[in-house]
């Protein structure tokens, strides 16, 4: 948890970038499904403004995803 405060003050601007996705549903019933995906992305942070110690922070570029849908 960062308590300075000084993460928290910055507004970052809104990136774009590649990402690739594969996925797969599996019908559980006539009604309900599992939904599971796994995505790659270029996602990156850049701080500034931090002196001479700048912070790193290293971001893993695959999400994994699971999900259950339910028709009404």
């Amino acid at each position: 948890m960062e308590a300075s405060g000084l993460l928290d003050s910055t507004h970052p601007p809104v990136t774009f970038g590649p990402a690739v996705q594969l996925g797969l549903v599996r019908a559980l019933s006539s009604r309900a499904v599992l939904n599971l995906d796994a995505k790659w992305h270029t996602m990156s942070v850049d701080f500034a403004n931090f002196g001479d110690t700048e912070p790193r922070v290293k971001l893993d570029p695959l999400s994994l995803g699971l999900g259950i849908g339910v028709s009404f």
